[in-house]
């Protein structure tokens, strides 16, 4: 790998999941709790975090980890793990130059934490401090999701006024979202031909806008909306000429943060080099922006809870800084395109589409096509509901083909869910239940044949396998001691283990004493009802979890 290709940026977002548990037989834990790697606590995910590294020269990109938790991730949790993610980057070779996430509060706060830890390490060994955060000696760069922030940019207009070019004594200037409403009534109703095609009531009705769709929000503040609104003599002259300005200024800036090509598709939609119109138009516009504010629309006051406007300030300073440093490592262009969340909701829409379509998937589903999108390279190429505008996306950085000499196997013991639909506290269900354990356990191989066994589990009075009075009496009281210790352990890395050795150290099995079999007999007799236990358990939970859902839907 080429010096140049080992600058990447690490970015992170998180993604809904359903709660439901499952259990896997081949880690023998159950899926569906806050995990973290290191630690389970007993909490049911419905949030995976999830962090990617990015190549900024060629695009290159891998999803690097993933943690389970509930609700959004707290902001101390996230600033540990970014510390430590960072860390590995760094000792692996790699120069990290950039952080990216998104503009939510959580985010806002750790950066901020991170960057005050490294003004005072700063401070403290007398050097001076330039927005950067470090670790491992390393200074690297925050920058916020750009789609994201065009985002917000659209979401505050709904509901506030943009004041703009704020001068003392000079006329206040406001962009209004009702100018943009009018526009596209106009164009619907008083056109002979659309002028704005594009432009649909999700765009621009309130009730119906589709506020996660980045393209809606670039597509509604753009050059064909700005100069609808500028050349259209109907609309209020001066307010709608101080919107079409906004909504000019904020295409533009959208294009300079948004190029992917070396050539220009517009005057700013291009890869940054040396002598780009980047530079002297970003200065213009974060003076710009500094003079910007969020107001009521009815009073006029200024909206203190928007951040969005100091973000854009921040990222495009940002931007700046990183062009400086990636000119060390020799960049005769940077795609600021590769700068953004695009690949990593690509993957997010990767996962939602794999198998069948599953917006919600469980941590479960979530995991599983995680590792077969490793292992197949990420091979679709775009996705259908890909949130982001991205035409380009690179390509994984390595594959896990390489690692895989044989069939992947179900994680899942499907034959042990027999039954799970009714409670057991019939007879005939125990008598059931332990018929097809005993038939799985003597149909093994290394102990099919042996009639010690099978007089040992089976009725040999019976000409059909119907299972001993010893193993019925086992089950039933396994199954006591199993729901007294379940609570305890449900949540914690290899659970079934934890049950099994239970099993073992206060049941008394010295009944299978097989002189052949001895060790395999219990150890496949526990197994399996631990496993079939489990399964049981997981079921009765996801029903709770299903019918909450459904309360909460009402």
């Amino acid at each position: 790998m080429k010096e140049r290709d080992k600058v990447c940026l690490l970015m992170w977002d998180e993604m809904l999941l359903q709660p439901h548990v499952d259990y896997d037989a081949k880690k023998k834990h159950i899926l569906g709790f806050e995990d973290f790697g290191n630690k389970r606590r007993a909490r049911f995910a419905d949030h995976v975090l999830v962090f990617m590294i990015r190549g900024v020269q060629s695009g290159w990109k891998f999803p690097l980890v993933y943690y389970f938790c509930d609700g959004a991730t707290k902001t101390d949790q996230l600033i540990e793990w970014v510390k430590d993610i960072a860390k590995i980057i760094i000792d692996s070779g790699l120069y990290l130059v950039a952080f990216v996430c998104n503009d939510g509060k959580r985010n806002l706060t750790a950066i901020n934490k991170l960057k005050l830890e490294s003004a005072r390490l700063k401070l403290k060994q007398r050097q001076l401090y330039y927005g950067y955060i470090t670790i491992k000696k390393q200074d690297i760069i925050p920058l916020y999701d750009p789609p994201c922030l065009i985002k917000s940019i659209r979401n505050n207009l709904l509901n506030n006024d943009l004041e703009f070019d704020v001068e003392e004594g000079e006329e206040r200037k406001f962009a209004s979202w009702e100018i943009i409403e009018q526009a596209h009534h106009m164009d619907l109703t008083h056109s002979t031909y659309r002028l704005m095609p594009k432009i649909t009531a999700e765009h621009v009705i309130k009730n119906k806008i589709k506020k996660k769709k980045v393209k809606n929000a670039a597509q509604v503040l753009s050059m064909t909306m700005g100069g609808f609104i500028h050349h259209h003599t109907k609309l209020e002259e001066k307010k709608g000429r101080d919107t079409a300005e906004i909504i000019l200024f904020f295409d533009r800036l959208f294009d300079s943060v948004n190029g992917h090509t070396l050539k220009p598709e517009k005057p700013l939609r291009v890869a940054i080099s040396h002598n780009s119109p980047h530079f002297p138009f970003w200065e213009r516009a974060v003076k710009r922006l500094q003079r910007m504010r969020f107001v009521d629309r009815k009073d006029k006051n200024q909206i203190r809870d928007s951040n969005v406007l100091k973000n854009w300030i921040s990222t495009i300073g940002g931007l700046r800084k990183l062009w400086i440093i990636l000119k060390a490592y020799e960049f005769k262009c940077l795609k600021p395109r590769i700068l953004n969340l695009d690949s990593l909701q690509h993957f997010f829409g990767q996962i939602r589409s794999f198998g069948i379509r599953n917006t919600n998937p469980t941590c479960a589903e979530f995991e599983s096509s995680f590792k077969t999108l490793l292992i197949n390279n990420l091979t679709s190429p775009r996705t259908v509901e890909n949130n982001s505008e991205n035409k380009i996306d690179g390509s994984l950085l390595f594959t896990l083909k390489e690692f895989l000499n044989r069939k992947i196997e179900s994680r899942y013991n499907d034959d042990l869910m027999l039954d799970l639909e009714r409670p057991l506290d019939a007879t005939h269900d125990y008598l059931n239940i332990c018929n097809f354990i005993a038939a799985k356990i003597l149909n093994n191989s290394r102990i099919k044949g042996c009639d010690t066994c099978k007089n040992l589990l089976a009725d040999i009075t019976k000409s059909e396998l119907v299972s001993s009075n010893d193993l019925i009496e086992t089950f039933r009281s396994a199954e006591d001691l199993l729901t007294s210790k379940m609570s305890g352990v449900c949540y914690v890395h290899h659970a079934a283990l934890m049950l099994e050795t239970e099993l073992y150290i206060q049941m008394d099995l010295r009944w299978l004493n097989c002189p052949q079999h001895d060790v395999q007999l219990k150890k496949f007799l526990v197994s399996h009802v631990v496993t079939f236990y489990i399964c049981k358990w997981c079921n009765s939970i996801n029903d709770i979890l299903t019918e909450k859902e459904h309360d909460d839907l009402k």
